[in-house]
């Protein structure tokens, strides 16, 4: 495996289906945009003010951006916002840690489904509950410059999700999934993109008790691994730390970080394996956020937030672990931190382009 190599950069997480060039351009963060055309990350300004969930398609074959989102506004490739690309509900207040997604139609290559998570946060330290959204894009409107269709615009796909979600490519070579976590509770929902459209009955998955209850994946992120074959997936509740008063109250949840097999074929999700929590881990309060797979899927690395028990001071650490031998008692053993980061207000996100792992300071 090639050496991974780490980049500091403001960037959100980017959730389209990498197709050839498809996901050359990322638009993320407070007017940043990185241009990957020539082989090299090149910084552009952009017009999004997304912290945490963003989503930008390029054109296969070039790379040039067509488009970008943070999931409540849609900016074309002159990166003006569309004419109907305002008002989307999705990801308005920043709530969701994986805010947007973009899936492209199978058999017509100038419309993608836009997904939109809105996150709906309660307070103060309550479960988000977010309402999953979609609006279609068709490219072939403004003269090439795309819109949103108006009569397929915020349509409710679901609600009671966890904030995060992520696409995966299809075992058929023509679909794809889409994955996103249920709040309180270790369901996992995997809607399913052909070429007969989007179908609205996801294929439900339990990943079991290991994180599972009442105000987990407060704040989590998915991550798939290159082939789809794995999935990692974080959950987070500052409050189970916060003191014994809390720990009894009603979000009091277990925080984790977890991978799991993917089947691209049926959509379904099993033989979970938990490689750090709360109840595992009782004496290591660590809050799980950013996740991401190296190149070959070999590796994991996340990113976790630890302090001393009753302290409220985090300090922000990168792991790595070892997923080659694919046991909880091995790839636990396998844990190592690979960076360290004090000062930060909150975690990290990371994205993977080639062999480098760019990470974002939220």
């Amino acid at each position: 495996m090639k050496k991974i190599q780490l980049f500091l950069c403001s960037m959100a997480i980017v959730a389209t289906v990498s197709a050839q060039k498809q996901n050359d351009f990322w638009a993320l963060g407070s007017g940043i945009g990185i241009d990957f055309t020539s082989g090299t990350a090149v910084l552009k300004k952009t017009n999004i003010d997304s912290y945490r969930g963003s989503a930008t398609v390029s054109d296969p074959i070039t790379g040039v951006l067509q488009f970008y989102t943070d999931g409540a506004k849609a900016w074309n490739r002159n990166q003006v916002v569309m004419s109907n690309g305002t008002g989307l509900k999705g990801n308005s207040d920043n709530g969701a840690t994986q805010g947007a997604a973009v899936v492209p139609f199978i058999n017509e290559p100038s419309k993608f489904y836009l997904f939109s998570m809105e996150a709906q946060a309660g307070y103060p330290f309550a479960q988000s509950k977010g309402k999953l959204y979609y609006s279609v894009v068709d490219m072939s409107l403004q003269g090439g410059l795309g819109d949103i269709d108006p009569a397929r615009k915020n349509v409710l796909l679901d609600s009671g999700l966890a904030g995060c979600m992520v696409t995966i490519a299809g075992g058929s070579c023509n679909d794809i999934w889409l994955l996103a976590q249920m709040a309180d509770t270790g369901l996992l929902k995997a809607y399913h993109v052909t070429a007969s459209g989007l179908n609205p009955k996801p294929v439900v998955s339990y990943l079991g008790a290991g994180v599972d209850g009442a105000g987990a994946f407060r704040e989590s992120q998915l991550a798939a691994s290159p082939d789809g074959s794995k999935v990692a997936l974080s959950s987070f509740n500052v409050m189970f730390y916060a003191g014994a008063y809390w720990r009894s109250q009603f979000y009091s949840c277990v925080n984790g970080l977890q991978v799991f097999d993917f089947d691209p074929l049926t959509g379904k999700a099993s033989n979970a394996i938990v490689l750090n929590s709360s109840e595992k881990d009782p004496n290591i309060e660590m809050l799980n956020y950013g996740v991401c797979f190296s190149p070959d899927g070999s590796k994991l690395y996340a990113s976790m937030g630890s302090r001393s028990p009753g302290d409220f001071n985090f300090m922000d650490s990168l792991y790595q672990y070892d997923l080659s031998t694919y046991t909880e008692t091995a790839m636990r053993a396998s844990q190592k931190v690979v960076g360290t980061s004090h000062g930060m207000d909150d975690f990290s996100t990371l994205q993977r382009y080639g062999d480098k792992i760019y990470i974002n300071p939220t």
